[in-house]
């Protein structure tokens, strides 16, 4: 009789583990597949775009991210932090609005810093270590340099 590790290792067996390999990762990406198309939703979508003077406002995004996930909560301090001004485009896709939104302010830490509160719940901050955020009396201004300031 062989040894228990003879058997495992034999040269006999191989081709019958490799066709049940070839046929079990085929099952499982069919399967993965067949359960990503109908249990996983598809991914959101939102453009925060600029006008012709080269100004954006993300504020659209954070109002429809509280408004379509009413357990997200965003607090801005100051508050006319959530009116401030980013001067690029930027398209923001996520499995959910949190997500979209924690990717904005990932994109633009040089102008915002996030304090999380809870799970769903948090506070963001200008970035005072930065020089890409400045403020021009009330309004705050991301990434503008060399943006006309005369918002």
């Amino acid at each position: 009789m062989r040894s228990f590790v003879a058997r495992v290792f034999s040269v006999d067996n191989l081709t019958g583990d490799v066709r049940a390999a070839v046929i079990g990762s085929v099952t499982g990406a069919i399967v993965g597949l067949l359960a990503a198309a109908f249990f996983g939703g598809a991914a959101l979508e939102f453009t925060v775009g600029v006008n012709s003077d080269g100004y954006g406002q993300p504020k659209a995004l954070f109002d429809t991210a509280e408004k379509e996930d009413s357990k997200l909560k965003l607090q801005f301090v100051p508050p006319d932090l959530r009116n401030a001004y980013v001067c690029e485009f930027k398209h923001i896709t996520g499995d959910d609005w949190k997500k979209m939104v924690l990717n904005y302010f990932d994109t633009y830490r040089e102008c915002f810093d996030v304090s999380a509160q809870g799970e769903n719940s948090f506070t963001v901050f200008p970035n005072n270590r930065s020089t890409r955020l400045v403020k021009k009396g009330s309004t705050f201004l991301c990434k503008c340099n060399g943006v006309s300031t005369n918002q």
